[in-house]
């Protein structure tokens, strides 16, 4: 009996595989068409994944130099009209604020970088608007202050910029003992650039401030 149960067990199991090979010839394409797919949509999403990021890239380098270049007034059309820019609202109206300054245009110029500082909630946009609004108000002390005091605070990327204006602005009202520790606070933070330092040190030097 047992041999007959061997024999009828491989019997049935040899029934199974055919009856599975069956199914594979003649659905086995229907899996392969799966996986084609799955591939082919992961390599889609890499390859849009990568434009995407190559087009920031560019983007980034673009705003890059524009905010750190002095533009022909041709450029800076070309610039402003650019369909990179022109597709996100607050990167075109930073560039038409950057343009603005550029052009002389300077009360033009501030008041599209309050628009933006005031936007909601706040951003790496608005930080860097209320920045510019530092470096632009000239006699304002109570505004600039205002702003610089929203942009120390550790989580804004602005935070040793503001310090330094915030030095540099007490120093202009003769407070000097208020700059001397804006001046160190600088000068003890880790991530102060080569740059930074070397400024504070001078500016330090100039109005003796170095213990």
């Amino acid at each position: 009996m047992s041999q007959n149960d061997n024999f009828i067990d491989e019997v049935t199991e040899e029934v199974r595989k055919d009856k599975l090979f069956i199914l594979l010839k003649r659905y086995g394409w229907i899996g392969l068409v799966l996986i084609l797919l799955i591939v082919a949509s992961s390599v889609t999403l890499e390859l849009r994944s990568n434009q995407k990021e190559t087009s920031a890239r560019i983007l980034g380098d673009e705003l890059s130099k524009f905010f750190l270049s002095d533009y022909q007034e041709e450029e800076l059309i070309d610039l402003t009209n650019s369909k990179e820019i022109l597709k996100e609202p607050i990167i075109s109206t930073l560039v038409k604020a950057r343009a603005s300054e550029i052009s002389g245009r300077e009360e033009e110029a501030i008041s599209i970088y309050r628009s933006i500082a005031n936007l909601s909630p706040p951003s790496a946009f608005t930080d860097f608007s209320k920045f510019k609004l530092v470096l632009l108000l000239e006699q304002n002390f109570e505004e600039k202050s205002a702003f610089l005091e929203e942009l120390i605070s550790p989580d804004s990327a602005f935070f040793l910029l503001a310090l330094e204006q915030k030095a540099i602005l007490n120093i202009s009202v003769n407070n000097f003992d208020s700059a001397k520790e804006d001046i160190e606070l600088i000068l003890n933070d880790p991530k102060a650039s080569t740059l930074l330092r070397s400024r504070i040190n001078k500016l330090a030097k100039v109005f003796d401030l170095v213990d």
